[in-house]
């Protein structure tokens, strides 16, 4: 399997088929784990497997009682009921449970387990195995019981409770928001695109009435085939190629805002226009061709589109 196959379709599984997981399958598992980047070298990593269906059921029992009582407020309306629920099985009925502790307290005991586990987790998926880390478990397995209750040396900081085994079902792709991309660029220096960025956020707040472009686009444009993710990724290359003239300053270019008011505010009217040199534009110092591509022109008029609803 693909790296990328196992990243997109690794999921969260919390229903799982009583087979058990064999010793040599979670041997294969650790030894993915252990080549995960980490500080130092430290290695700071052991490994503690839990197959006794008893010892599984122990622990979660006791861990939900834990949680109950030292559960966050802001937590106890959505958790509680489950966690009192004595059929609940915080393990979700999987065979084994691989705990992933650090041998010592350390300043990046945390993020060398995490990405241990991810390691663990992906090479699980490759073969054919759901995973989850359990939170649940977390904090009762640091308590001197917990600790007892799997056997791990007093010393040990439990970072990674996951669980193992053949899911009985296929969890549904969870859809992920765009992320957020900061750019500083090497001819611009870090307080340059930081407040190049901040003024064109709060130009757009400012001018915006919908809460989201995209909104303000569907109200303009009801008709409009255009994707939230477009007008976002167009929003992004203004940040980066278009701001310095179009938004912060309008000594040189006009804002997007008037821009989408304009004659020329139509889909078709933008992309022919990005598409040419602009040598017929009104402004004293004619714009260059930015260089787009035919996706890169798509977000951009997609992104100015969306302002014409704007006051």
């Amino acid at each position: 399997m693909l790296l990328q196959e196992a990243l997109f379709g690794r999921r969260a599984v919390r229903a799982y088929a009583a087979d058990p997981v064999d010793e040599a399958t979670i041997r294969r598992l650790v030894e993915a784990a252990i080549h995960a980047p980490n500080a130092v070298n430290a290695q700071p990593w052991a490994f503690t497997v839990v197959r006794d269906r008893a010892t599984l059921a122990r622990v979660s029992r006791e861990a939900k009682t834990h949680m109950l009582a030292t559960m966050p407020a802001e937590h106890a309306d959505r958790f509680r009921p489950r966690l009192a629920d004595p059929a609940f099985d915080i393990f979700y009925g999987a065979p084994a449970l691989v705990v992933i502790s650090a041998r010592a307290e350390g300043p990046w005991i945390v993020e060398d387990c995490a990405m241990a586990a991810l390691n663990l987790m992906l090479t699980a998926y490759s073969e054919g195995l759901g995973t989850c880390w359990i939170g649940f478990a977390q904090g009762y397995l640091n308590t001197p019981q917990g600790k007892a209750a799997i056997e791990a040396p007093r010393q040990w900081v439990q970072i990674a409770p996951i669980v193992v085994g053949k899911p009985k079902t296929t969890p549904a792709p969870v859809e992920r928001a765009r992320p957020e991309i900061r750019w500083l660029d090497e001819n611009q220096s870090a307080h340059d695109a930081r407040t190049v960025l901040m003024n064109h956020r709060k130009e757009l707040l400012g001018r915006i009435r919908a809460p989201w472009p995209a909104l303000a686009l569907a109200a303009a444009f009801p008709a409009l085939p255009v994707l939230a993710d477009e007008v976002k990724d167009g929003e992004a290359l203004a940040d980066r190629l278009c701001a310095k003239c179009h938004v912060v300053s309008q000594q040189v270019g006009p804002a997007f805002v008037d821009v989408a008011k304009g004659p020329r505010a139509s889909r078709d009217a933008l992309r022919d226009f990005l598409r040419g040199a602009h040598s017929d534009v009104s402004h004293q110092n004619a714009m260059p061709s930015p260089g787009l591509d035919e996706k890169q022109i798509d977000a951009l008029s997609a992104y100015i589109a969306s302002l014409h609803g704007a006051k």
